[in-house]
């Protein structure tokens, strides 16, 4: 099971932070903020955001607490 090999689950860490960084064109924020709750998440709060003429950097999105807190620690602790 890949899943107990440090290597191979640090590697699918790794490509899909990669990923996400990509997508969402470098914003470390927003890059953990989805690996944490899902793109899908991220995107459609960004969506909901665009629709009402609203920023949509991190902070001023709908996340989950529990994602907000987590990528501010990753981020800076």
């Amino acid at each position: 099971d890949a899943r107990r090999d440090v290597v191979a689950s640090t590697t699918a860490a790794l490509n899909m932070m990669q990923r996400l960084n990509k997508m969402f064109d470098g914003d470390w924020l927003l890059t953990i903020a989805a690996y944490n709750s899902g793109e899908g998440r991220v995107m459609k709060a960004i969506k909901a955001n665009k629709s009402r003429g609203k920023p949509t950097d991190f902070w001023s999105l709908s996340l989950p607490r529990e994602t907000r807190i987590y990528s501010y620690r990753k981020c800076w602790h």
